[in-house]
């Protein structure tokens, strides 16, 4: 797992739960029976989660891939010609 901190974990939750929630809602939504203060709260959550998940998040080190290199004109090395360049 991430090392998340504990904001950023509960973020997590409430975006997950949010998401659930508006799930039941739109069944509900199917049933002709909308209980729209599922929808409200399913919001909220949502809303809040990714408030948290944003607010709390680490910065990482961002390494490019190089999975498009070619595309982009790069060449490409051999392991062991990196290996022999040293």
């Amino acid at each position: 797992m991430d090392d998340l901190g504990l904001g950023a974990r509960v973020g997590n939750f409430l975006v997950v739960i949010g998401v659930l929630v508006i799930l039941i809602f739109v069944a509900s939504d199917i049933s002709n029976q909308p209980v729209f203060p599922l929808f409200c709260s399913g919001a909220a959550l949502l809303g809040l989660g990714a408030f948290l998940r944003i607010r709390n998040a680490q910065p990482g080190e961002s390494k490019p891939s190089g999975r498009f290199g070619l595309l982009r004109g790069g060449k490409k090395e051999s392991k062991e010609a990196k290996g022999e360049k040293k």
